[in-house]
């Protein structure tokens, strides 16, 4: 479960990398703020997967539950839960 997991945080770290470079470079590459925005929350949905996944790491190799440390992974979806309503767009008034 441990290697599993070393790969899993491995992919998304890369992840996480090419979406921020993609943040940095916004002005460049002509991103709109609608853009950035959900080029932001890509970028901390995957470091929450990478959190996630060492998480996994530490209880699969230092604690008793070991090989059920993959349970964990059922954290990936409160996860993403928390971190789309962090970056929920701003309603705009409605015009009557």
């Amino acid at each position: 479960m441990a290697f599993f997991a070393v790969g899993y945080a491995i992919i998304f770290f890369l992840l996480s990398l090419l979406y921020g470079h993609a943040l940095r470079k916004a002005d460049d590459i002509g991103l709109d703020a609608d853009e950035r925005r959900l080029t932001k929350r890509a970028v901390y949905g995957y470091r929450g997967e990478i959190l996630i996944a060492l998480l996994v790491v530490v209880c699969a190799l230092f604690t008793p539950i070991g090989p059920f440390a993959g349970a964990l992974m059922c954290l990936n979806w409160p996860m993403a839960l928390i971190v789309k309503q962090g970056f929920k767009k701003e309603s705009s008034p409605e015009i009557a």
